[in-house]
């Protein structure tokens, strides 16, 4: 059994997303839609901190978003062809493509 993963990484500015939690508490979230396992987790720079002015307490900056989607296949796709000396040609990994996109 092989196990495909894709990741993305969504960097984000100081302060453009902030989350009302506990330093010390996790921020990795899992889930699993149809075949693929999701999972999603952010990151602070535990340096940083905004106070809300009513006492909610501490609201963390999220710097980055990292989106991990992977699931088990059979066997792994094949490589791509290399064409004319150095291009790379996708044709035949169709099946792994609509697999992904289109679930």
């Amino acid at each position: 059994m092989v196990r495909l993963t894709a990741k993305y990484d969504v960097n984000l500015k100081n302060g453009e997303f902030l989350i009302n939690r506990s330093q010390r508490e996790d921020l990795s979230f899992t889930t699993r839609i149809e075949d693929f396992d999701v999972e999603l987790h952010l990151d602070h720079d535990p340096t940083s901190r905004w106070t809300s002015v009513e006492g909610e307490g501490a609201y963390w900056p999220i710097s980055k978003i990292r989106i991990v989607v992977g699931r088990d296949e059979d066997s792994a796709p094949p490589m791509p062809r290399i064409v004319d000396g150095r291009r790379r040609s996708f044709q035949g990994l169709k099946p792994w493509f609509l697999a992904i996109s289109c679930g």
